[in-house]
């Protein structure tokens, strides 16, 4: 296929095939989907630290090639490039500091390389930016600059005092400091007016200097923009940039004719977001984001609500992208894809992916298509709680779940979304298995696990202990059972779980850290080659 240039033609021809498959049947019944109809957006986007591709770079040609071009063939739409890390920018700046400009030595010998390789590039093209924009539209991609709003990489946890910036030490007053946890500690406290316009400047910067497609701002990396005690009530400055920035690129397309578009990643459920001082609800209410992403700082859950966003831009024209992150294996990147797909998704967005190998593309020219991963192989898993660092920025976790003696009564609940029809499939006999898979810590081989699913209790002659012991000093105990259809079904299912039976001579509970739906047909649709994709 001839390599076009109209990305705008070529995501409207496939929204319209999509919705075609959708109206024909080939579309799945989740039925949790706020319309059938998708507005116009992205199937992918994704989002580079920028790490890797300069890192990795020789030449400009090489760098372009490693950062730009790896995207042929597959169903990415955008390409959102990070240009700062912590308070340093990636790129020649007149309002803020470069990287490496505050620095009389390095102390990472890592990043210092990167700093090199970068700075090679700039003296090829110190307008870098530009040629990855002029690059990513012959390739048929939209480039946006995505900027980090608050990253803390120096903090005591990460350590990365390479990019503590001269203005950072100069100002601790306009630091978080103390007031949150020390891995946010060094980020800027919004509440300050002096923060908020070096923000501004920065991204007047990029709107005015470059051509871009569109400015992303990542509200979650990293995610404290004020005294926890004051956030919610602050939450008025954050709207007042957000403001600020719409109508600076509003005006910029009156004088220039170009429009840039303006993405917001926050955090979901909505409730996160407004705890943190972001009130997106009224940022979509009063129009001021182009693009909405969903997602968690963090990016390791397969499963995240998105039902507040999806009736916020209910019968608005902002698309609704849904994050995917820190690279999945394709099992389970279909299985969450077509999650939020049914949920109603308008496209999926990938955060620290790291797609440097053709086996790490595969999900890229797959899940970007709803209709593509019907019939595919699945891994549905239960998603575990993520560290201290991130308690208060992240939705709850079913996961580790501690199981007493008798479990009290009928058991401990955890839910699980399927995205497949699965009645369907089994009926016409596509389905070949649906599998449970529940790892136990603490878990002894004359116990026993009783496992009902909505309401169904599962047979015990159904269920097998096995043991993973490829570790030397740690057994894996595994319970699988086989699942039958029905009560297997599309949607949310409910498991009942419960020790029914413990050995008398250990005393403290078993807990249950990782549980998983694998879902293998028949039918080897995942062997065809993807279609809709670029290229």
């Amino acid at each position: 296929m001839a390599i076009s240039g109209n990305t705008e033609l070529n995501r409207r021809a496939f929204l319209a095939g999509s919705t075609a498959a959708l109206a024909a049947g080939r579309g799945l019944p989740g039925q949790e989907r706020a319309s059938q109809e998708r507005k116009p957006g992205y199937r992918i986007v994704y989002n580079d630290d920028s790490i890797a591709p300069i890192l990795m770079s020789e030449s400009l040609e090489h760098f372009l090639a490693l950062a730009v071009d790896r995207f042929l063939g597959t169903q990415v739409d955008a390409l959102f490039w990070n240009v700062i890390s912590s308070d340093v920018l990636h790129y020649p700046s007149e309002v803020a500091e470069m990287v490496g400009a505050h620095l009389d030595g390095f102390e990472s010998s890592d990043y210092f390389q990167w700093y090199q390789r970068l700075m090679k590039i700039i003296e090829e093209r110190p307008d870098y930016l530009q040629a990855m924009a002029e690059r990513a539209r012959v390739r048929g991609l939209e480039f946006f600059a995505s900027l980090r709003m608050n990253d803390c990489h120096e903090s005591p946890v990460w350590k990365a005092m390479d990019t503590y910036s001269r203005y950072r030490r100069e100002h601790p007053e306009f630091l978080l400091g103390d007031a949150v946890h020390p891995g946010f500690s060094t980020g800027f406290d919004f509440a300050h007016a002096p923060v908020r316009e070096r923000r501004y400047r920065i991204i007047e910067e990029l709107a005015t200097r470059y051509r871009l497609d569109g400015i992303e701002l990542d509200f979650l990396r990293h995610p404290a923009y004020f005294k926890p005690d004051e956030a919610y009530g602050n939450r008025h400055f954050i709207t007042g940039l957000v403001r600020r920035v719409r109508a600076l690129l509003d005006r910029h397309q009156e004088e220039t004719g170009r429009r840039v578009r303006l993405a917001v990643r926050v955090a979901t459920p909505m409730d996160i977001s407004k705890r943190m001082g972001l009130d997106v609800e009224t940022w979509i209410r009063e129009g001021l984001p182009d693009l909405v992403i969903a997602a968690t700082p963090r990016g390791f859950e397969l499963s995240l609500p998105l039902e507040q966003y999806v009736e916020a831009v209910r019968d608005r024209s902002i698309p609704l992208l849904a994050q995917l992150g820190w690279h999945q294996p394709v099992k389970e990147a279909r299985g969450a894809a077509l999650n939020f797909w049914n949920q109603g998704a308008d496209g999926i967005y990938l955060f620290n992916w790291y797609s440097r190998s053709d086996r790490r593309h595969e999900p890229l020219r797959e899940i970007g298509d709803p209709g593509l991963l019907r019939r595919r192989d699945k891994v549905y898993p239960v998603h575990s709680q993520e560290g201290e660092l991130w308690a208060d920025t992240h939705p709850p976790a079913q996961l580790p779940l501690r199981l007493p003696r008798g479990s009290q009564g009928d058991g401990m609940e955890v839910r699980l979304r399927i995205g497949d029809d699965v009645a369907a499939d089994a009926a016409e006999g596509r389905l070949g298995s649906a599998r449970l898979r529940m790892r136990f810590e603490e878990i002894h081989s004359e116990d026993r696990v009783e496992v009902a699913l909505n309401g169904v209790a599962l047979a015990p002659d159904t269920g097998r202990l096995r043991i993973d012991d490829t570790h030397m000093y740690v057994w894996k105990y595994w319970i699988e059972y086989e699942l039958p259809v029905p009560p297997l079904r599309a949607g949310v299912n409910r498991f009942r779980i419960r020790l029914a039976h413990r050995n008398p001579r250990l005393m403290g509970p078993a807990t249950l850290v990782e549980m998983k739906v694998e879902l293998e047909y028949q039918n080897r649709d995942d062997r065809k080659e993807p279609s809709s994709v670029q290229g």
